[in-house]
């Protein structure tokens, strides 16, 4: 102890008194939960609630192991037995404490940031200097994660950190003594995939869809209401309220979270109207109403899991191949039945099944016939009376009662859900008025109408796509061309009348002029054909040189097959011709040769193939 420094001494005099802190712990503990309070210790003491001062010192405890070995090591050694003689925590020999408040200012700002990350940004930050190594960093970024998990968390995952850190005090459905004193409503994807359905037609693919699970819990009871809908929004949420309604009776309070979903105008104005009280609660706080939160645990590990097209909420626990077999339908029905089920089992904390429990002797269920609830899935919208009419959602509706309203008054209009032909007229004061028809969609469904819809979008792009298919196949300008030659050869031959040209005398004679003069014959710039193949050509203009013939070689050889042109109209002429006489064997100048190098040089050569030339300098005509 005597060499010890006071680090050290400290963190010895801190581990005994942790020891006698767990022997406190235990002796407490009952018979047979002694392990169970060791593992109770720890969970306090790395949050900082047993002995914080300690906490500091020391740091996270990381497992029991690590408690019986400084208790060994107590016993055989006392005291000095505890001292740490490992050296520094790894990860820290040669970090600087400004290196180490920046890495934890990055960690807090991201803690997803990786180690090699915050490596590179160290000369950005502090210049060129000397750094530990990345292995260090990574060491350090690891340490201070673990031990500053809990900071981490509140910063970035509340709701998370609330459910780990935040002390359960007291029961949440302490205070009720009756059901339907208070439900909790929510939503969430629901962690199993569906088949998707288009009318009739099911579309049965790899990956499936995942629908909304809207659930309502009464927490007295603990009786539950779930729907599986395409998505969320007010209407479906009232369809679930519906369903919750007919089976458990009417609420008096209901706790909701701030989603613009449940305060939409939609689900308050369906409250409002049921004398439903919707209290406001703050944001992320998922402990006040941990009812519903756990019914979608339950709901998901004694169901859910058991489906198949179960997906599972974590990445490292989900299949790699998930296929969907149930309808959205289909998985309703086994939500539902497995809801029978539930209600009639023993609940583990009310001590009774919630079918009983919410059915206790004296008590009378009051409940909404279906038909009056249906006709507040959708809030009344304000509309004015415009030449006896009332004009709604692109329909025109009418009532003789109409006639005794006073001109542009205003109304109160609600939608049927089952006819869309029909709206129910209220006053401002909501009293009922009437019941106006459009006679063009009486008997339509809201929900026929905007098939309808989408089915003539589709059959509008179907006709457009064939259209396009059909403009696209038909070649207008051939068959316009077509029709010119028809309707030229179909015309009757007429005669023409004679012609008389007419010189001009100044023009003439610079045609004249023009004819007289002796000049190279025009050359192609687009494309020429030789021996059948055809290429392109530079343009050869600056080619288009004279090269007078020499005097002839052999004056007296008058039979010679190639004789010499009197003049060569271009460099690939004169190339060509020497091939020819060399390939015959017959006689050629030095400057042939030089004219037959410089062609051999030019595009116009090197874009043919060997074999053509040698097969076109065996022809003994000058024929392209």
């Amino acid at each position: 102890m005597d060499r010890a420094t006071p680090e050290q001494r400290q963190r010895a005099l801190t581990k005994s008194r942790v020891l006698e802190l767990v022997e406190q712990a235990v002796d407490q503990a009952a018979k047979g939960t002694k392990t169970k309070a060791v593992q109770t210790f720890l969970s306090q003491f790395n949050r900082g609630v047993v002995d914080f001062e300690a906490y500091q010192v020391l740091g996270p405890i990381s497992s029991r192991i690590t408690l019986l070995r400084w208790r060994e090591a107590y016993e055989a050694k006392g005291l000095p037995g505890l001292l740490d003689t490992r050296g520094r925590p790894r990860g820290s020999a040669t970090v600087s404490q400004d290196l180490k408040a920046f890495i934890w200012s990055c960690l807090q700002a991201n803690p997803r940031i990786k180690a090699a990350h915050i490596y590179r940004l160290l000369p950005a930050k502090f210049g060129r200097r000397q750094f530990p190594s990345e292995a260090t960093i990574r060491a350090l970024v690891a340490r201070l994660k673990d031990e500053h998990r809990e900071t981490l968390e509140m910063l970035h995952q509340p709701s998370q950190h609330k459910r780990h850190y935040q002390p359960s005090l007291g029961r949440a459905d302490a205070g009720l003594e009756r059901p339907n004193q208070r439900w909790e409503l929510d939503s969430t994807r629901a962690d199993i995939l569906a088949r998707s359905r288009h009318k009739v037609i099911e579309i049965v693919a790899r990956g499936g869809k995942r629908y909304t699970l809207i659930a309502i819990i009464d927490v007295f009871s603990r009786r539950a209401v779930a729907l599986l809908e395409e998505k969320g929004g007010g209407y479906n949420i009232n369809l679930a309220l519906i369903k919750a309604v007919r089976r458990l009776g009417l609420p008096e309070e209901a706790i909701m979270d701030l989603g613009k979903d449940y305060r939409s105008n939609a689900v308050q104005s369906f409250c409002v109207a049921l004398g439903i009280r919707t209290p406001l609660i703050p944001g992320h706080s998922p402990e006040l109403k941990p009812h519903v939160e756990r019914f979608f645990d339950t709901l998901q590990s004694q169901l859910l899991s058991l489906l198949p097209g179960y997906t599972a909420n974590k990445v490292d626990t989900r299949q790699e191949i998930i296929l969907p077999k149930y309808s959205r339908e289909e998985l309703q029905h086994e939500i539902d039945l497995w809801l029978d089920a539930y209600e009639r089992r023993e609940h583990d904390q009310t001590g009774q099944a919630p079918l009983e429990r919410g059915n206790p002797e004296g008590w009378t269920r009051q409940t909404v016939p279906e038909e009056q609830l249906r006709l507040l899935l959708n809030p009344p919208v304000e509309r004015s009376v415009r030449q006896l009419v009332i004009h709604h959602n692109g329909g025109r509706y009418w009532h003789p009662e109409i006639m005794y309203l006073e001109a542009s008054s205003k109304v109160l209009v609600a939608d049927d859900p089952d006819d869309a032909g029909l709206v129910h007229v209220f006053d401002q004061q909501r009293r009922f008025l009437f019941q106006a028809e459009d006679l063009e969609r009486a008997g339509l469904t809201p929900e026929r109408i905007a098939e309808e819809r989408r089915a003539f979008r589709r059959a509008r792009q179907l006709r457009r796509r064939e259209a396009e298919e059909t403009a696209k196949a038909l070649n207008l300008a051939a068959l316009n061309r077509k029709a010119l030659r028809m309707e030229i050869a179909a015309a009757p031959p007429v005669k023409e009348a004679p012609i008389e040209e007419v010189d001009l005398p100044e023009i003439k004679a610079a045609v004249e002029a023009k004819a007289g003069l002796s000049r190279p014959r025009a050359l192609p710039t687009a494309g020429e054909r030789v021996g059948g193949l055809e290429f392109l050509l530079e343009d050869r203009r600056e080619e288009c040189l004279e090269h007078p013939s020499p005097d002839p070689i052999d004056p007296e050889l008058a039979d010679d097959p190639l004789p010499r042109p009197a003049f060569f109209d271009s460099l690939s002429h004169r190339a060509r011709w020497t091939m020819k006489r060399i390939a015959n064997g017959l006689s050629h100048t030095p400057d042939d040769l030089a004219a037959l190098a410089e062609f051999q040089k030019t595009l116009e050569y090197r874009g043919i193939p060997q074999q053509h030339w040698e097969w076109y300098a065996h022809q003994l005509t000058m024929d392209d």
